[in-house]
């Protein structure tokens, strides 16, 4: 009815701001439906889910959906969450201004008036915080509850946000991004029923280490003592219970003559695959692994880095096929270790990458930008990078990294269209958070210098 409604002009005329948005263009790789017709998909996307037949889906979703008293109110904030833009300005801002005058109009009440004026203003912010903060950080999910007050709040957003994502471009949803929202959903629920303190995040990093060891009960326990010493806390509240007791068996079981070791896993997590590298650490490890496994087709969606003390370099990967898919064939699993293994032991720098630009990437001009800030909290510099995705991209600032001399954490991965917008957290070599100014400047003109 509402397509209908669109084609012969009668939701502009019901909706004068409507009429702004009816055949607008979006000039980027990232959205693929004009905005009028992604608003109605996304719509569609919300009924599905009230669909009994099709609740396998989104099971969460759809459970959240039958959960929801008053399901109008998700249909107007779909209808009117981009239905300022093209008019400058901020249009999350200014669509939440049209959605209380038009709620205010129809007198719904001031509790929906004011919930929906709030999604339309916020529809953004969870699929950011999923895909470009930290969520395993127990202070990103304390101010992401903050932000959206109640259980309430975070039901109506998450399906917002979900449906929002689906309809934006249907080539790049996958397993990984319903993850990252369905993590980030149970993390900030469960913050706001109860609210964790510092002591309650140190007793959940000890619950998950008493956990680790029932998987490793063939392990020398004082053995894993003495492995988890050498890790820092970051290790343990970024993986899980299962990746945690995986690595410690890896490397416990290898002798050292041994290394490196390459495994991969596809039951690991939910939406990716897991590739373990662990090694002798040396100077652009990180760049010539990613730089292998672009060269393998294998988009990276997460990294994880830790060093120990005898100097060994755990490097974790979340990966998908070009298509979304995980690596699920066992030739292709060997394919890609045997390739890792042999290129780890031969390489001292990373290859020069042979994939082609993607034709439509060089449409598009993206200038590179670099931030700093520092995370005091957990004590380490966050660096964030804006610049055209193309391929061996980690490879570069893995690269830039190494000469710069600085150790990589943790890299959060984010690509809208041709656009990358990567956060990477990072520590000198003593482990201690990058404040000078003089280095952060070497960082900078080393990244430029490889990416341009």
């Amino acid at each position: 009815m509402l397509r209908s409604m669109n084609r012969y002009g009668l939701l502009a005329a019901y909706i004068p701001a409507f009429t702004n948005i009816v055949g607008r263009m979006q000039y980027d790789l990232f959205h693929v439906y004009t905005v009028d017709t992604h608003t109605l998909f996304l719509i569609r996307n919300m009924r599905r889910l009230t669909v009994p037949e099709l609740s396998s889906e989104f099971p969460l979703a759809s459970e959240i959906m039958a959960s929801i008293d008053q399901q109008e109110t998700l249909i107007l904030a779909a209808l009117f969450h981009d239905i300022a833009k093209g008019r400058g300005g901020d249009h999350s801002e200014l669509g939440a201004v049209d959605a209380l005058h038009f709620c205010r109009a129809h007198n719904l009440s001031e509790q929906q008036v004011h919930l929906i004026s709030w999604l339309v203003k916020n529809h953004l912010v969870m699929s950011m915080t999923a895909q470009r903060k930290d969520i395993e950080d127990p202070d990103v999910i304390r101010n992401f509850a903050k932000l959206v007050m109640t259980p309430k709040h975070l039901k109506h957003l998450y399906l917002l946000t979900l449906c929002d994502m689906r309809a934006t471009n249907p080539k790049r949803w996958n397993g990984w991004k319903d993850t990252l929202l369905k993590q980030l959903y149970r993390h900030t629920l469960r913050e706001l029923n109860n609210p964790q303190s510092e002591a309650d995040d140190y007793s959940e990093l000890q619950k998950k280490q008493t956990q680790a060891r029932e998987e490793l009960a063939d392990q020398d326990q004082k053995a894993v003592t003495q492995l988890w010493m050498q890790f820092s806390t970051d290790y343990f509240q970024h993986h899980s219970v299962q990746e945690i007791a995986w690595h410690a068996d890896v490397i416990l079981s290898t002798p050292e003559h041994e290394y490196p070791q390459v495994r991969i896993q596809c039951e690991m997590k939910p939406g990716a695959s897991e590739i373990l590298i662990v090694d002798i650490d040396h100077d652009n490890l990180f760049a010539i692994i990613t730089s292998i496994i672009d060269q393998c087709a294998l988009n990276i969606v997460q990294a994880r880095c830790e060093t120990t003390d005898d100097n060994k370099a755990i490097n974790s990967f979340s990966v998908l096929e070009e298509d979304g898919s995980l690596i699920c064939d066992r030739h292709r699993e060997e394919e890609i270790r045997s390739r890792l293994i042999d290129d780890i032991k031969n390489l001292t720098e990373p290859p020069v990458n042979s994939r082609h630009v993607p034709r439509q990437l060089k449409h598009f001009e993206t200038p590179t930008t670099i931030e700093f800030s520092q995370d005091k909290t957990n004590m380490r510099t966050l660096l964030r990078l804006q610049t055209a995705d193309r391929h061996g991209l980690l490879s570069r600032v893995g690269l830039a990294l190494s000469q710069a001399e600085v150790r990589l954490l943790n890299v959060i991965i984010a690509t809208v269209g041709a656009k990358a917008e990567d956060t990477f957290f990072l520590v000198d070599r003593n482990d201690e958070p990058i404040t000078d100014p003089e280095h952060l400047e070497r960082i900078k003109s080393l990244l430029l210098e490889h990416l341009e």
